[in-house]
């Protein structure tokens, strides 16, 4: 279950320390050229570049969110994948919107990390297989990004970035957990690093935050967007 910063933690973190997930990539990422065969797809040689990408980013990283308060851990997947015409895509959820925590808001799966996990990577598999019944078995890791925080401040949220090494058929049927999420959704790589598809939003109308809005009219915002505007990023 992902859950999203608050808007007063973020805005403090924000103004004391300016991180660079605070501010949309906005520039077109070339995926062709660094991470896509010719037929579109995510490849091995693409993906080892993306590997060695996120190694060094993360291993060199200057800033981070401050998790004095810090009570908990989650993770979630950032879960890439080959549809099954060969596209490359991101995989994300739409949560259940009678959820009484952020109800119909876009993610990625994930979740609290239990006792019995024993990282920060099995839990969001586990939560990632509970939610959207993908086996853990079949996804290639790549690498993290840095932790944020929770609407609170109490939980600490680690991103895991992999690779589904089955093709996908994503559609509005693709079975999923209805207790959590009410459905699945599989974006091309290429249009979520288009930079006509990336925006920001005033966050309490005083600080430019990343966005994506949807086609169907859905957007992606807060830690997911976030998330996904530290890997854009690091992509370029």
């Amino acid at each position: 279950m992902l859950v999203q910063p608050s808007r007063r933690t973020l805005l403090e973190t924000i103004r004391q320390r300016n991180p660079i997930c605070c501010q949309p990539q906005g520039r077109l990422l070339h995926f062709a050229a660094k991470y896509l065969n010719s037929n579109g797809s995510w490849h091995d040689a693409g993906l080892q570049e993306l590997r060695g990408r996120l190694e060094h980013k993360i291993s060199t990283v200057k800033w981070k969110f401050p998790f004095d308060k810090v009570t908990g851990e989650a993770a979630v997947l950032v879960p890439l994948y080959n549809d099954t015409d060969g596209k490359a895509r991101i995989l994300f959820t739409k949560r259940v919107s009678s959820l009484r925590q952020h109800g119909g808001e876009i993610s990625f799966p994930g979740g609290k990390m239990d006792s019995e996990d024993e990282s920060y990577v099995h839990t969001a598999l586990r939560e990632t297989s509970e939610e959207v019944f993908l086996s853990p078995s079949k996804f290639q890791i790549l690498g993290s990004l840095p932790a944020l925080p929770n609407k609170t401040g109490t939980i600490r949220v680690h991103p895991i970035v992999a690779f589904y090494t089955d093709p996908l058929d994503v559609t509005e049927s693709y079975p999923c957990n209805k207790e959590e999420v009410e459905r699945v959704l599989g974006l091309e790589a290429e249009w979520l690093g288009d930079q006509k598809n990336m925006g920001t939003e005033l966050f309490r109308g005083k600080v430019k935050s990343p966005v994506w809005n949807l086609p169907e009219g859905d957007k992606i915002w807060g830690l997911t967007a976030y998330t996904m505007n530290i890997l854009t990023k690091w992509m370029a």
